[in-house]
């Protein structure tokens, strides 16, 4: 097994996948930064500014997911979701998720904005254990994929996979019917890919690697 800490995906990753959920996903015990008093200049309409939070010391990094709650004309719930480009003290850049630093619309209004309420929350330790069992599970001993054909693409895709179907049965209610669809759903897609990938030959040991089952999903 690997045995650095290694993580294959992002909070932005596993949103991309789920954008309408992450507030359930993400553990509220798990917050890096929130506040109301965000603002955006009308000089520079991506950028958050917040005098009662320190970005760099609550360790908000590219790959990080901030939702924005208020105001609410501008962010009606469950919010707006934008990525990381860069992390200053008291300010942090957005982009929209998935795209490069300052495609698209900006966030604020050619006026800038005031009293923006925003929290950010990560799934970076459900991340890191579900990076070391797909380690685990196709016998990776460096950081360097080393199964033919393997590449970090498909190793995030399966982690995020595996993150979302737990995150989903986690939150799971008795009578919550979607959310146990989207778990149920999100677990046979990891399987699938995980079984694709393990089907050659593992060339860190002679036998190849057993059929995966359901019971990482839990």
């Amino acid at each position: 097994m690997n045995t650095t800490d290694t993580s294959y995906a992002s909070d932005e990753e596993v949103a991309l996948l789920s954008p309408s959920d992450v507030g359930p996903l993400f553990p509220s015990d798990q917050r890096i930064a929130s506040g109301a008093d965000g603002s955006f200049t009308p000089s520079d309409r991506w950028t958050l500014n917040s005098d009662s939070v320190s970005f760099t010391d609550a360790g908000l990094r590219p790959g990080h997911v901030v939702r924005l709650l208020a105001p609410l004309d501008r962010f009606p719930p469950p919010g707006a979701l934008f990525g990381v480009a860069e992390v200053g003290e008291h300010a942090v850049t957005l982009r929209r998720l998935g795209m490069a630093a300052g495609l698209g619309e900006p966030v604020a209004p050619p006026e800038g904005l005031t009293n923006v309420a925003f929290v950010i929350m990560t799934l970076d330790p459900q991340i890191r254990l579900a990076s070391r069992e797909v380690d685990g599970l196709l016998g990776i001993r460096t950081t360097t994929p080393s199964l033919p054909g393997l590449d970090g693409i498909s190793l995030r895709d399966a982690v995020v996979r595996l993150v979302l179907a737990r995150r989903y049965a986690a939150i799971t209610r008795d009578d919550d019917t979607a959310f146990a669809s989207r778990a149920r759903l999100f677990g046979a897609s990891f399987e699938r890919l995980m079984t694709r990938l393990s089907l050659g030959e593992n060339p860190t040991h002679s036998h190849r690697i057993p059929r995966l089952g359901t019971r990482l999903i839990r």
